[in-house]
């Protein structure tokens, strides 16, 4: 499974739909790693709900959100592949 797609099927099934940034917050929101994988990391904003993702070029990040940043992932349709 390529990482993008393996990016996909973790989010889908972690937080689907959530608002998505791919710049850090200034504001110091506490964040929790969720995702730690082939050069992608994914922070989580528990208190506000949403996520950061970092690793991706700026192409990669546009495929997973509806209208680019501050904006939420779209959903998914990720085939496991064998």
């Amino acid at each position: 499974m390529n990482k993008i797609t393996k990016l996909k099927s973790f989010l889908q099934k972690t937080v689907p739909g959530i608002q998505v940034f791919d710049t850090p917050n200034w504001a110091g929101d506490p964040m929790k790693k969720i995702y730690d994988e082939d050069g992608i990391t994914v922070l989580h904003c528990e208190y506000w709900d949403y996520i950061e993702i970092f690793g991706l070029t700026d192409r990669q990040f546009e495929s997973l959100t509806i209208d680019g940043a501050g904006s939420c992932l779209k959903k998914f349709r990720v085939k496991e592949e064998e």
